[in-house]
């Protein structure tokens, strides 16, 4: 895994890794020695998905707009878009508190290629996975008012070929 090379990381907080990618960088970075702290709306395939590692977040509903209900549109935002708004202030708030002791510390957005190659049938999506990479962008800036060990990065995957 390019992005984590050789680094051994202390404790590393995913949300959605009971399957997919998510689980997959849990198992990798579980190999490699972190402290795994995974998040998900499922307890029961949470705790598969536990058991397997011994974490991420998202959703795609693909279509038309004029055939997406509104409903849909608004889950696409809450999963992709909101979920980081809310682990990016929860996280953040302490990471850069006072008495906070220095060290480096990564948060990671995992966005996606639509960002920047539209797909038809993916607009009901795509702007919610844009939104993250604007959301990362100007977090890099406001971490920067408060100090420089905090990091912020976004990948952009394309396709997730999901076997479980």
């Amino acid at each position: 895994m390019g992005l984590f090379g050789g680094k051994k990381f202390d404790t590393v907080l995913l949300t959605g890794a009971f399957k997919g990618m998510g689980k997959s960088v849990a198992i990798q970075l579980s190999q490699k020695g972190a402290n795994i702290i995974i998040f998900a709306r499922n307890v029961g395939k949470l705790e598969a998905a536990l058991a397997e590692i011994k974490c991420i977040a998202g959703s795609s509903s693909p279509g038309f707009i004029i055939d997406t209900p509104r409903s849909v549109l608004r889950k696409q935002m809450d999963v992709n878009y909101w979920s980081c708004v809310d682990m990016s202030q929860a996280i953040l708030s302490e990471w850069l508190g006072k008495g906070i002791e220095k060290g480096e510390k990564h948060l990671i957005f995992t966005s996606s290629v639509v960002t920047f190659y539209p797909v038809i049938g993916y607009a009901p999506y795509a702007p919610s996975k844009a939104a993250i990479k604007r959301l990362s962008d100007s977090l890099v800036q406001e971490c920067l008012l408060y100090r420089d060990d905090v990091k912020v990065h976004t990948v952009f995957p394309g396709i997730i070929r999901v076997l479980d």
